[in-house]
């Protein structure tokens, strides 16, 4: 890394220490309330800062994402709960607590005001974003100590980033828990209900900025109550009230014309709760609520749709039950793990897959029996494709169509491999097949150790024969290396109390020993999976008579990592691409599959933030390049892509992407002649980078093994210039990234 960028990122970020750690999944079980939803614009998703309580654990908060039809949990900066609104002049959602008041770009949190400025000494007040003038709104709350409910009226200017107190002509009584939300027909801010002590309230009132006047506008309609959930409808030009305390769960909307409130009679709800969260997303027509509490019940982790006439369950969480025959492989398609398993109790197969939480799929239409069943990525028909395996039966193929949502048996046109189970069963990558190894067959003594490829595209089996030839073993630990192109292989069993410790990798035509001066201990079912981002093959099993271990290979050694998990059963990974960590299922203490994620402490990211902008009929872009990423004591490399052939890119880095000197960002570059651009970072270096190759520049910097690096960020741009251009500069500027130094 350039030297004159250490010192810069050395004032950006706190330190971390450079460690992996295991821990349960907060989205496999988890519940949520006390949070916030809006929607963004700017991506077309509605985003989500809520509170999780995962069962049998204690609460975080957690960022996540609805595009239409599944969250999607987004690693960022820890914030406490607070009210949240979207910022539509600056395309910013907009969170404030007691700790300050932070904006959220789609990447991670900016704050905008410390912690004690504002509207800080209180709980429970709702927040508005009043379009018309272009501020967010805050009324209320309870203050904290003595005090009780508070009746003031705040308001936000995000490109000040300044509070100030209204003085308002009368105000709502004083109250906390009240819902609040902006009518863009009426050009108010709508606020309904609430409680003061113990007394709930049922009142509406209007708030007029520009006059700096709270009117009440209604005393009827929804029964007086609080932790209502209230949204606006902007198809439709009505506010959607549903819920709140008691065992509500009606359906109300107020309706701007008439400055009236109306039930809406629905055949379906989401059931009496309170403390949900509810956002109108544009993109589909529909409010989307999550989540909630109903009196004492642990709290609710679904999610329905309201179209304006009635509410539809949109997503379940949940988490797959103990079973048999359980295997995953990654979609990399559709970006979802896959999983089958048969429920014990039943013996029926089913499909669940996993994005930052569980949705079962389909039960019943996959592999019959109860023998082994291995689930693996064919690159050739980009799908997850299984090999089923019943006593006395042949081995077939079946392949999963996640759109349809239904398995379906591949006819193989050629004979397929002797009769066996507990094979492994593996991506090839580079060639697009499927490996086959090992396995047992129908009495234990018959080990296998052949090898087999499966082609999608022809369906055809082809036994291989290589020089060199593992021993024969069962249940092998296999992983796609798709950095290096290999198949590793570690260790499985020959009895049941183990196997051979030995790694073994596949290149394509032949199997080759590896000779590590360490190895993970022996163990019967072993399990791996490739973690991309950290370009390793992860192993993990039921050490004997110890804790479940994980251990890493990169391809020359074995490393043992500091985490650990309790020595469940019957482990099984997947590296989840989307979320970049290894998900481990195991059969735990419950009734359903346990669901741990092993991950670094401190991951490596470069995120992509706003968009670029046209040039000379090309849009630039910035990224990385593939597998690499900022980790410690490693070499990173940046790309700009899609640059003109003549033309000259530079590099922009720096420490900042809402404020350069007195100039706040994005900023115009209009001013210097580039139009429909704008400097989204600050540029404290600017690099011109190697001419470009085939379109592409790339910018190139060595990390150094500094333990304070890490947890630190630095923000990039491109610019792209024609150097031929005659009078004021003319190019195109890329996207902005985020720069995150990760460890291993």
């Amino acid at each position: 890394m350039p030297r004159i960028l250490l010192p810069l990122l050395a004032l950006i970020a706190a330190p971390a220490s450079a460690q992996t750690e295991a821990v349960p999944s907060p989205y496999a079980f988890g519940y949520n309330y006390d949070g916030a939803a809006v929607y963004d614009a700017e991506r077309g998703v509605v985003v989500m800062h809520n509170t999780e309580r995962a069962r049998g654990s204690g609460a975080g908060t957690v960022m996540m994402e609805w595009d239409g039809a599944a969250w999607r949990a987004i690693d960022a900066t820890f914030l406490f709960s607070g009210e949240m609104v979207y910022d539509a002049r600056r395309q910013r959602a907009v969170l404030h607590s007691q700790f300050g008041t932070h904006e959220w770009d789609g990447v991670d949190w900016i704050q905008r005001s410390p912690g004690g400025s504002g509207p800080v000494d209180r709980v429970d007040p709702a927040m508005a974003f009043d379009a018309g003038r272009g501020v967010a709104v805050l009324f209320g709350g309870r203050a904290l100590g003595p005090g009780g409910e508070l009746q003031d009226t705040w308001e936000w200017d995000g490109v000040a980033g300044t509070w100030r107190r209204v003085a308002t002509t009368a105000a709502p009584p004083p109250r906390s828990e009240h819902v609040m939300t902006y009518d863009p027909v009426r050009g108010k801010v709508l606020l309904f209900g609430g409680r003061r002590g113990a007394a709930l309230l049922g009142d509406t009132w209007e708030y007029d900025g520009a006059q700096s006047m709270w009117r009440q506008v209604a005393t009827g309609g929804p029964s007086p109550r609080d932790d209502a959930a209230l949204t606006y409808d902007s198809a439709r030009g009505r506010a959607i009230l549903y819920g709140g305390s008691g065992g509500l769960r009606d359906t109300w909307e107020w309706q701007s014309a008439t400055a009236e409130w109306h039930l809406v009679p629905t055949t379906r709800d989401p059931g009496a709760r309170s403390r949900m969260v509810m956002a109108f997303d544009a993109a589909r027509g529909t409010s989307v609520l999550f989540g909630g509490l109903f009196f004492n019940d642990p709290g609710y982790a679904d999610t329905w749709v309201f179209d304006g006439s009635d509410w539809q369950l949109a997503a379940e969480n949940g988490s797959p039950p103990r079973g048999l025959a359980r295997s995953v492989a990654y979609d990399r398609a559709r970006d979802v793990a896959v999983l089958f398993t048969r429920r014990l109790s039943t013996g029926i197969g089913e499909t669940w897959e996993w994005g930052r939480g569980w949705r079962q799929r389909d039960v019943g239409s996959g592999p019959p029996g109860n023998g082994t069943v291995q689930l693996a990525w064919d690159e050739r028909r980009q799908r997850v494709v299984a090999a089923a395996y019943e006593s006395g039966m042949a081995i077939e193929v079946w392949e999963w169509d996640g759109s349809a949502r239904v398995w379906r048996q591949v006819p193989a046109a050629s004979p397929p491999p002797p009769p066996r189970g507990a094979f492994g069963w593996c991506a090839e990558p580079g060639s697009g097949r499927v490996l086959l190894f090992g396995g047992v067959g129908v009495i234990a003594s018959s080990r296998r150790n052949d090898t087999w490829a499966w082609d999608g595209a022809s369906r055809t089996w082809t036994q291989l024969t290589p020089v060199d030839v593992p021993p024969p073993r069962w249940s092998p630990a296999l992983a796609a290396d798709v950095v290096r192109d290999r198949v590793v292989m570690y260790s499985g069993a020959t009895s049941s109390l183990g196997g051979p410790v030995d790694t073994w990798e596949w290149d394509g035509a032949n199997w080759q020993q590896a000779t590590p001066a360490i190895q993970p201990p022996g163990a019967p079912q072993p399990t791996a999976a490739f973690d991309v981002a950290r370009r390793r093959t992860v192993v993990h099993a039921p050490w004997r008579g110890g804790t479940g271990e994980f251990w890493e290979w990169d391809g020359v050694e074995w490393r043992q990592r500091a985490a650990s998990l309790p020595n469940q059963a019957a482990p099984t990974m997947v590296y989840d691409a989307a979320s970049r960590e290894v998900v481990v299922l195991s059969l735990g203490p419950a009734s359903n599959l346990a669901t741990d994620l092993y991950r670094p402490v401190q991951p490596a990211r470069y995120d992509a933030f706003g968009s670029g902008c046209v040039g000379t009929g090309v849009m630039p872009t910035l990224g990385s390049r593939p597998w690499s990423h900022p980790w410690l004591g490693e070499v990173f490399t940046a790309r700009v892509e899609g640059i003109p052939f003549g033309h000259a890119a530079l590099m922009m880095t720096g420490g900042s992407r809402t404020q350069w000197g007195p100039i706040g960002l994005p900023f115009s570059l209009a001013v210097i002649g580039i139009p429909d651009c704008s400097l989204l970072i600050s540029p404290d270096i600017v690099q011109v980078l190697p001419a470009a190759v085939a379109g592409t520049a790339e910018w190139t910097a060595t990390i150094p093994p500094i333990t304070t690096l890490l947890g630190q960020v630095a923000f990039q741009q491109g610019l792209v210039l024609d150097p031929g251009a005659s009078g004021p500069p003319r190019g195109a500027a890329t996207n902005g990234a985020r720069l995150l130094i990760g460890g291993h």
